[in-house]
């Protein structure tokens, strides 16, 4: 019995050590990276800086809701593009939602795009969202992000 407790105390260090390690590479790995406040997509250094921030849900009743707004950098950011496609999740695949494709382009340095659309069925759906910032400091930045909500 004396040995099983040993045993077991044993394991459940080792256990703890484990979890301890892990949990201390990953603070060290997401504390190298900024990120935005409000869920905004994490960061990695930029030609043109931008900050990019975004939402999606789908309400009880059935309406998606989507919202990017990127904010550029005074005499660095010349433009933004925003792309935003809604798709539904089949049994195998993800499909485009009809009516659920947004493209804007903006000059400057400020783009949102905000918008809504009633949907037909429930189920698991994603917002592919695309950004490009075009600037003075070099090639185009393209920042990617996916969000899924299922109804």
């Amino acid at each position: 019995m004396k040995n099983c407790k040993s045993i077991l105390s044993r394991l459940v260090c080792v256990v703890l050590a484990a979890i301890a390690a892990t949990a201390c590479m990953t603070v060290s790995a997401s504390a190298a990276e900024p990120v935005a406040v409000n869920e905004s997509i994490v960061m990695p250094r930029l030609n043109n800086g931008a900050l990019v921030s975004r939402d999606f849900y789908i309400d009880s009743n059935g309406e998606a809701n989507v919202f990017v707004q990127a904010v550029g950098s005074v005499g660095l950011t010349t433009g933004i593009t925003i792309e935003i496609q809604l798709q539904r999740k089949g049994l195998l695949w993800w499909s485009d939602v009809d009516g659920g494709y947004w493209y804007e382009s903006f000059s400057g340095t400020n783009g949102l795009v905000s918008d809504s659309i009633q949907l037909e069925k429930t189920g698991k759906y994603r917002a592919v969202i695309t950004v490009t910032v075009s600037g003075t400091g070099g090639a185009d930045d393209v920042i990617e992000d996916t969000l899924t909500y299922e109804y």
